[in-house]
């Protein structure tokens, strides 16, 4: 997957997802995205890029949960976050 060929939507929702792992330590708030960005979550699920997991929120602070709207434990794969940090890299430089 590269991040060049992603679509403008798709680069926001990964940027999205990333700013949402990072800030939440691997869990993310679903409400946080774009109402078209669910279609390509689900297409990442599909293609095995993304594992989502609401059950996993139990391991976390309740407050923290209620805080952060905290909704799934959340995976990328490898190809993810690699087409993440090059669209990073890609904005940063303006390219």
């Amino acid at each position: 997957m590269f991040a060049t060929r992603m679509t403008l939507t798709e680069q926001r929702c990964l940027m999205r997802l990333e700013q949402q792992l990072v800030k939440n330590q691997g869990f993310i708030s679903l409400s946080a995205f774009d109402s078209d960005h669910a279609e390509i979550l689900r297409n990442w699920q599909q293609q095995g890029h993304l594992v989502l997991n609401a059950d996993s929120i139990s391991e976390i602070p309740t407050e923290l949960v209620t805080q952060r709207g905290i909704t799934h434990g959340c995976q990328l794969s490898d190809e993810l976050w690699v087409a993440s940090a090059s669209l990073r890299r890609i904005i940063a430089h303006g390219l």
